[in-house]
């Protein structure tokens, strides 16, 4: 008979490991126990309380004369938190988001920036770049994302991505700003949120 959904609890994803292989070993039988109530525990803590960030920052950034593009480090000043668990995830100095459990992370960032003070009707670009860093040595990989529009508006940016990532995986985003006409700076304002949503797990297809 299926379990009747009352609504008053959740689903644990939690995927028992494998039995002792040495049952007549105590031992070995105790630790199993113990690694499986260390499971249960991890995966009722993911549920109330994820891995995640919420981060804010106030950034100003070059503007390069178009099309040419100056990239400048996000969230190393200026920041404020909305959520940090754990707190040492994130290295503010360096703007360095580094994974703290293995797992399927997803990277939300949103980067806007005001209308030029004195706009002419020129193009204005902004743009969004990720670099991540594996912890196995493998060769570092970038993804940039830019969208564009007139001066004499704002422009606001979302950059996205989700993978699965090890323990000591990290990452940073570094944003740049153009416009067809004059070189300056910009005042901008970025947001970082981060999230596990679910363990390691196997890779599979509908």
């Amino acid at each position: 008979m299926a379990r009747e959904d009352t609504g008053r609890g959740v689903v644990i994803p939690y995927r028992p490991g494998a039995p002792p292989s040495d049952r007549s070993n105590m031992g070995e039988a105790l630790r199993s126990v113990w690694d499986e109530l260390g499971r249960i525990a991890q995966a009722i803590a993911d549920r109330d309380q994820p891995m995640s960030a919420a981060i804010y920052c106030s950034e100003t950034i070059p503007i390069s004369i178009a099309p040419a593009v100056t990239w400048d480090r996000l969230f190393d000043e200026g920041l404020e938190y909305d959520w940090r668990n754990p707190a040492t995830a994130f290295d503010p100095a360096t703007g360095r988001y580094t994974i703290p459990q293995e797992g399927v992370w997803q990277v939300i960032v949103r980067f806007s920036a005001p209308a030029s003070p004195t706009p002419a009707n020129k193009g204005y670009y902004l743009a969004l770049r990720v670099t991540i860093t594996y912890a196995d040595g493998r060769p570092q990989t970038q993804e940039s994302t830019a969208m564009g529009g007139t001066d004499d508006l704002p422009l606001a940016i979302v950059g996205t991505f989700m993978g699965k990532f090890a323990k000591g995986d990290s990452f940073v985003i570094d944003g740049a700003s153009a416009r067809e006409s004059t070189a300056g700076t910009v005042s901008g304002r970025a947001v970082l949120e981060v999230v596990r949503v679910s363990g390691a797990g196997n890779n599979t297809t509908a």
